[in-house]
């Protein structure tokens, strides 16, 4: 009981003193992010690492889809990739 007491304790000492100071520096931290996401060379690697995803995302999808046919895909086995069964067969 003693522990839960003080654990209450703290947390409303925290929330005081975190209200006190912590709106003020709320407002830095998000006039800084502010900044961050208008800058424009954030922007222009922001949208270089977009054009990476999207390539890199359709490249994946071209090999998944080159390898459906080899007779090594999961869906043509009765057992899955680890040596079990797929669970779907009757017993």
């Amino acid at each position: 009981m003693m522990k839960k007491l003080m654990v209450v304790g703290a947390a409303a000492a925290g929330y005081v003193l975190g209200a006190k100071a912590g709106r003020e520096r709320y407002e830095q931290i998000a006039t800084q992010a502010q900044k961050l996401r208008t800058n424009p060379t954030v922007q222009k690697k922001v949208d270089e690492a977009k054009h990476v995803a999207k390539d890199a995302a359709s490249s994946a999808v071209d090999k998944a889809k080159s390898h459906t046919g080899s007779g090594d895909s999961y869906e043509s086995s009765s057992t899955g990739p680890n040596g079990f069964g797929r669970g779907d067969e009757a017993s």
